[in-house]
């Protein structure tokens, strides 16, 4: 094995590790939202929006707006979870818009820190998977790459 190949097999394994990093800090920061206070809340708004993504591309997002108390104050966001990741499709918008109909009521998690930035939703979203499936290729392109020098 040259310097090369190792050099090759160090990054590889370096991006399978970063890879795998990220979908863990996604995982745990979308987690953190589970230990905030609860309180009630009602949906304001719930629509689709079709809004241009660039390149000719159109995607559809939900729009979730709700209020609530908090700590005597009163709120108004968006921010049905952390990161409002949505797939960007007319059908995954309609999934989300689906569950909160206007006039319903809501459990919030409310952030300490910023009121202003609670959410509807806790828990990892499809978004967290993205990196790992990364992290899965290039482990599988290291040990490809390991087996094949080794002999």
């Amino acid at each position: 094995m040259n310097a090369d190949d190792k050099l090759n097999i160090e990054v590889l394994f370096s991006i399978a590790a970063a890879c795998f990093a990220l979908g863990f800090w996604i995982r745990r920061k979308e987690g953190v939202a589970r230990a905030w206070t609860q309180s009630s809340g009602v949906i304001v708004t719930s629509k689709t929006v079709r809004q241009y993504a660039g390149h000719g591309r159109n995607e559809v997002l939900p729009i979730i707006e709700y209020e609530f108390d908090y700590q005597g104050q009163s709120f108004k966001t968006s921010h049905w979870r952390l990161g409002n990741y949505s797939v960007g499709n007319r059908t995954s918008a309609q999934v989300v818009t689906s569950r909160y109909p206007v006039g319903s009521s809501v459990t919030v998690f409310v952030n300490p820190r910023q009121p202003e930035k609670s959410v509807l939703e806790t828990g990892a979203s499809s978004l967290c998977w993205v990196p790992f499936g990364f992290g899965i290729f290039f482990l599988a392109l290291f040990i490809l790459i390991i087996t094949m020098v080794q002999r």
